[in-house]
């Protein structure tokens, strides 16, 4: 999925245990115009996907968890790249983060049709 500047977040996958820690881990590959590409994991915790299920109204299961994992965590990634913001090699989205961020979670509720 590419943004409106030169970025290119793209899914790598799951790790092996992709419940680390309290969290769904997604792996992605950050490529941007001008710089190395990034890998970054995102670690969606526990809280974080709790909270997503219930205002999608989705069961929170293994398999929301994971997709969460994998499109929150490609957005998210997404709008940290759109504010500047350097990526760390593991981004944690936590509840806190979202409920702080009521545009991000509008952005998702109408991705997902909510």
């Amino acid at each position: 999925m590419t943004t409106t500047t030169s970025v290119h977040v793209s899914f790598e996958g799951y790790g092996e245990a992709p419940e680390i820690w309290g969290s769904m881990q997604a792996n992605f590959l950050v490529t941007q115009h001008g710089h190395h590409a990034q890998e970054t994991a995102v670690l969606l915790n526990d809280p974080a996907a709790a909270y997503l299920a219930e205002i999608l109204g989705q069961p929170d299961n293994d398999e929301f968890r994971r997709q969460a994992a994998r499109h929150v965590g490609q957005l998210w990634l997404e709008k940290l790249v759109d504010e500047g913001v350097h990526l760390a090699p593991a981004v944690t989205i936590s509840r806190g983060a979202l409920e702080a961020d009521a545009a991000f979670v509008e952005r998702v509720k109408q991705l997902t049709g909510k």
